[in-house]
């Protein structure tokens, strides 16, 4: 059994299980759109790592020139959801570093699609096959590096100045300890994944692509995230249901306080009347007497 294809299937699984769970999320707040955009970053990585799976298995140069295009739109679709999510999520992002990063990777896809090869390289010229240390066979394109690469190339320095100035201005306390989280989790996915694959493709380290392996700092970040959200929750509304027993008690007491003040003046009024009859024939009969 080869443990690469084992390892990326997982990764895959564990992206797309993050995918549903923003789906549900979203589908009970049609309002926040973060869950939508993490939906779809979420999707497209699984994605991803089935394409890097596909790329590491096959040693065909034609395949990887196709698979190569597809690989980057997917990453595409990973990165740009984020940076808008992060803005959803925490408004001090800057709107003009997402639009920059958007407008960068954008110019990337017309390049991966309409000029020579695809974004990462303006040609393929071999497929290398090669061998992990426990005996698993895998294959890494090699060619000529597209001249426009170092533009997107340029976004692994961007997107973590992003994140880390939305964090930087939080001024939620709340917000600004999970923002801290999530850049975290988003600044060393975009690093290793960035920087990993820079190395891969100029060639100084040989194994397969590890974006989508990177991606699991994400999927563990929004999984604690949720998961401190979810007990939050659980918290709060054990605090609401005491206060509205509270109320309700309160309400009760008053209330019978209410009905004792009725009673009292309902019945103030028949014994005043009583009172009064019973003076009148006292002085009656002492005037008879």
């Amino acid at each position: 059994m080869n443990l690469l294809v084992v390892t990326w299937s997982m990764i895959s699984a564990a992206c797309a299980v993050l995918g549903l769970t923003q789906m549900f999320l979203w589908a009970h707040n049609r309002r926040s759109w973060v869950y939508p955009l993490s939906a779809v970053m979420a999707f497209s990585a699984a994605a991803v790592a089935l394409l890097e799976m596909s790329l590491f298995s096959s040693p065909e140069l034609a395949r990887h020139e196709q698979l190569l295009v597809w690989l980057n739109l997917a990453i595409v679709m990973v990165l740009i959801p984020m940076v808008w999510s992060v803005k959803e999520y925490l408004p001090t992002a800057r709107t003009w570093g997402a639009v920059l990063i958007t407008i960068i990777w954008c110019i990337g896809l017309l390049v991966n699609f309409y000029l020579p090869g695809n974004l990462t390289f303006t040609e393929i010229q071999s497929v290398d096959q090669r061998m992990t240390f426990w005996g698993d066979t895998f294959y890494v394109p090699k060619g000529s590096i597209n001249p426009w690469k170092w533009l997107v190339d340029l976004t692994v320095i961007l997107i973590p100045l992003y994140m880390i100035d939305a964090a930087w201005s939080a001024s939620d306390p709340k917000r600004g300890i999970r923002g801290i989280v999530i850049t975290v989790g988003v600044v060393l996915f975009v690093l290793f994944a960035g920087g990993h694959a820079m190395l891969v493709d100029s060639g100084v380290i040989n194994s397969p692509y590890m974006v989508s392996a990177a991606f699991l700092s994400m999927v563990f970040t929004l999984t604690w995230v949720y998961a401190r959200d979810a007990v939050q929750a659980r918290i709060l509304a054990i605090e609401v249901a005491q206060a509205q027993r509270e109320t309700e008690r309160l309400m009760r007491t008053n209330l019978l306080g209410e009905v004792a003040a009725a009673l009292a003046h309902e019945l103030n009024q028949p014994l005043t009347a009583i009172l009064g009859n019973a003076q009148a024939a006292e002085k009656f009969l002492t005037r008879v007497e």
